[in-house]
């Protein structure tokens, strides 16, 4: 269950150098706290809580940063109040509660000691704080289920790794229960299995289902698993898929491909027309063309992009002006939340705090709760935002 809303950090807060414009962008979107503005203006506020932090060292529950990982190798999952998060450089996954309680932990041991404040897990084991050690390759992205079950993207070693019409399969998802204990492979048929390519997306939906989305240079695919791995529905999309029927169509990129609040086989396409930016919605249901559904929430200063959904209800949040004349940035970001058509069910404003740090990318929980981390080179911030609260006055 979720705690109290009331903040409890950890660690003292430390400030971070500055790093480059990329970062601060996200930043405009991270280094939030979450205030009614607009049609919203009679509801309470809803403030970012930080939850706990992260030292940067060997320890169990602490992290290592490196500048060579996408998101300094640190990914991360929320489900049911209980926080997963994934060291990539050295191949650890943990299990924290919201209060910063290290639960569980899945390390590989040639890149980390042995713990020393947790049990090893046996078939005698009962406390509920146990660590396992296993062999894992380089690790990425996380997903975790109402069950506990976590999935794991991992890439295989070099000698696994299968090209196929140009396009290089170097990643599984692995599955864990519970407790830890190792279920093998999503994705793998036979001994030697058939890796996914780039993994864009791992979430898991409010029925348990798994949505995989990949990633290449000509084209997308979403793939839908049930509670149990079986593979109940894949879609390939390409940009040329979704054109307008104008003769000369603008050109259009996709932005990111969702699981439809319906189920499988329903999607949601976000595309953005260049130049300009502005995003569309595109539905796409089983093997038949993509339908256009409505346009992105718009903002004066920069476009809204989809971040996430839950309870079919859609996230939208605008980069804005992360910069203002003079190079000082805007103290505001617009969030909007939507329902499955674009109706706007709420507008609130994100009030940045510094936007010279580096954040790992905002994400939306099967519940509707906004969370995301600060990362600086002494420590990582966990944050949350409790707009599933938001959501349930609407």
């Amino acid at each position: 269950m979720y705690r109290r809303l009331e903040a409890t950090v950890k660690k003292p807060a430390a400030r971070a150098d500055r790093i480059g414009v990329a970062a601060r962008l996200l930043a405009a979107v991270l280094a939030a706290a979450v205030t009614t503005a607009g049609c919203a203006a009679r509801a309470s506020p809803v403030t970012r809580q930080e939850l706990f932090s992260l030292s940067v060292g060997p320890l169990e529950d602490q992290v290592h940063i490196s500048p060579g990982y996408e998101q300094a190798g640190v990914w991360l999952s929320l489900h049911g109040g209980l926080l997963h998060v994934v060291n990539a450089p050295v191949r650890k996954v943990m299990r924290f509660s919201s209060f910063g309680d290290l639960l569980l932990l899945l390390y590989d041991p040639r890149f980390n000691p042995r713990p020393v404040g947790l049990a090893d897990a046996t078939a005698d084991t009962v406390t509920t704080r146990v660590a396992r050690s296993l062999p894992l390759g380089p690790l990425g992205r996380v997903a975790v289920d109402s069950q506990g079950t976590m999935y794991v993207q991992e890439r295989l070693a070099p000698g696994d790794w299968r090209t196929e019409a140009g396009v290089t399969r170097s990643h599984v998802v692995r599955r864990f229960d519970r407790t830890g204990a190792d279920l093998g492979y999503l994705g793998r048929e036979g001994v030697s299995g058939t890796p996914f390519g780039r993994l864009h997306d791992l979430l898991v939906t409010e029925r348990d289902e798994l949505f995989v989305v990949t990633r290449d240079a000509d084209s997308w695919q979403a793939l839908w698993f049930d509670a149990r791995g079986a593979l109940r529905f894949r879609r390939q999309l390409s940009a040329g898929d979704l054109r307008r029927s104008d003769d000369v169509p603008p050109p259009v990129e996709i932005q990111s491909v969702l699981a439809d609040g319906r189920g499988p086989p329903h999607l949601l396409v976000e595309t953005v027309t260049m130049p300009g930016g502005h995003a569309e919605i595109w539905r796409v249901t089983g093997d038949e063309a993509p339908r256009r559904a409505f346009a992105a929430p718009h903002s004066p200063h920069a476009p809204f992009r989809l971040i996430g959904s839950a309870g079919g209800r859609l996230f939208f949040a605008s980069h804005a002006a992360a910069y203002e004349a003079g190079g000082r940035g805007s103290r505001r970001v617009p969030l909007t939340i939507t329902d499955g058509d674009g109706r706007s069910l709420a507008q609130v404003e994100l009030s940045l705090q510094d936007p010279a740090l580096q954040f790992s990318e905002l994400q939306v929980a099967a519940d509707g709760v906004l969370y995301g981390a600060r990362i600086g080179p002494e420590r990582v911030d966990v944050f949350w935002w409790r707009t599933d609260l938001l959501m349930q006055r609407r």
